[in-house]
């Protein structure tokens, strides 16, 4: 039973000793209560028997709200709170024995942590993350969460700060604390999201579930984030466009040109994630069968260093090569063993897509003529295939398997655009199957006429 009872700080009862030597408890006289809330402005004057009051009596606030809060080691300990008005503190003690009741009990000492102590409990939880989703979490929290909100005790932060806040990232005002540069530019749409939504968000979640109720709720479910102007910033290449990009890319990279004009091309007729690709061994190539067994891609450690991992996801899967790569992936991979990169710098070793992307991509999507679309990426060359695929007649479960991605759902809420419209084809196929029960239908109805 929950437990939650109220104390007078400046009365108590008195003690009589009896004729048979026992004591008893003498309760505070009517009258002595009486003149007292009559003089509660001025207790001195109330006319309250020296053996009624408290050590404290006329000092401080007068009534005590008390009740069994259970602590994060399961152990039981006294909380209290104490108010001048015993309506007051009735009001308290109701409220808190009906949450005490439902389960929706907080500690108010729980509520009291600082923002930074409950982040840096919530990143020390995260052990099921990449790397490189932790480091992103690190850097967000260290650049933008904590200068706004580390100081601030978790439980007093409020829906109408997290919307000013958002304001402030969107305009470029927001605190920050940068290591190399001072200037704070606007965020994107995007970017807030990540900010608000997961880093923020995900230290709020974690104070308020039913596991801790830190806090008794997420100041975040009535905030509104901004929306991309432009929802879908992906580029669809043509087969004219990766040829261009992929030319430009062996003129530039003049001492490795096959290499990079074919890194290019296979991007986007195997739709692997660029990591994915660098991370490939030649025995993971199987040009005799036409398939790549991809189960690694390059990541970043905590520490910011490369290193290998799983695919996102955290999935091997298998995706097919088309015939006109064969012959150049053969020569690229001729001579060489098993477990060296398929990939390979000019020097030898693994190919560092950073400066890859700068020293290669970059000047050849300008030499093609391209440096002016909007968005064009290295990322473009996957969202390529993956139109490709869709225009050829893939299905939305053959293209999640081969693109890796968590579910059919993604991958629709990815191309749905990309699906042509089948609308005329399900009312052709409704037609017909209703033209063939007509024709079956008349044909018995002649029948039964003629006998």
């Amino acid at each position: 039973m929950a437990r939650v009872w109220i104390e007078d700080l400046w009365l108590k009862d008195s003690e009589t000793v009896l004729p048979n030597g026992t004591t008893a408890k003498v309760p505070v006289p009517a009258s002595a209560r009486k003149s007292l809330a009559a003089y509660m402005k001025m207790p001195g004057k109330a006319r309250v028997p020296e053996e009624f009051k408290t050590e404290r009596y006329g000092r401080g606030k007068r009534w005590r709200v008390s009740w069994l809060g259970t602590e994060p080691n399961g152990k039981r300990q006294r909380k209290t709170k104490a108010f001048s008005e015993r309506s007051d503190a009735e009001s308290y003690a109701a409220a808190m024995e009906d949450d005490i009741r439902s389960g929706r009990y907080v500690n108010p000492d729980d509520g009291n942590r600082s923002f930074r102590d409950v982040a840096m409990e919530w990143l020390a939880s995260k052990n099921n993350l990449r790397d490189r989703s932790y480091v992103r979490y690190e850097n967000e929290m260290k650049w933008y969460v904590l200068p706004k909100w580390g100081d601030r005790a978790i439980a007093s932060i409020t829906e109408t700060e997290i919307n000013e806040w958002v304001r402030q990232l969107s305009e470029g005002m927001a605190p920050h604390e940068f290591a190399r540069k001072s200037v704070m530019q606007p965020l994107k749409a995007k970017s807030i999201k990540s900010v608000v939504k997961d880093t923020f968000g995900g230290v709020i979640g974690y104070a308020a579930a039913s596991k801790r109720r830190w806090i008794a709720g997420s100041p975040l479910d009535g905030v509104k984030l901004p929306q991309d102007k432009n929802v879908d910033d992906r580029v669809y290449l043509t087969n004219q466009q990766v040829d261009d990009i992929a030319e430009a890319a062996g003129l530039v990279d003049k001492k490795n040109s096959v290499v990079s004009k074919t890194l290019v091309r296979f991007l986007a007729y195997t739709g692997l994630r660029a990591n994915e690709a660098l991370a490939l061994r030649v025995g993971d190539v199987n040009l005799d069968v036409m398939r790549i067994n991809v189960s690694k891609t390059i990541t970043t450690d905590r520490q910011g260093r490369e290193t290998e991992g799983k695919p996102k996801g955290g999935k091997s899967r298998v995706v097919p090569v088309p015939v006109f790569l064969v012959d150049v992936l053969r020569s690229i991979a001729s001579n060489r063993g098993s477990d060296e990169y398929f990939f390979t710098a000019f020097h030898g070793g693994m190919i560092h897509l950073n400066t890859w992307r700068t020293r290669v991509w970059y000047p050849a999507k300008e030499g093609a003529g391209y440096g002016d679309i909007e968005g064009l990426r290295i990322h473009s060359l996957r969202h390529t295939y993956a139109s490709l695929a869709i225009a050829a007649g893939c299905d939305v479960k053959t293209l999640q398997s081969v693109m890796g991605h968590a579910s059919a759902t993604e991958t629709l809420n990815t191309y749905a655009a990309l699906w042509p419209d089948r609308l005329d084809d399900v009312t052709h196929a409704i037609e017909a199957n209703y033209l063939t029960w007509r024709s079956g239908a008349q044909k018995n109805d002649e029948e039964v006429s003629t006998e």
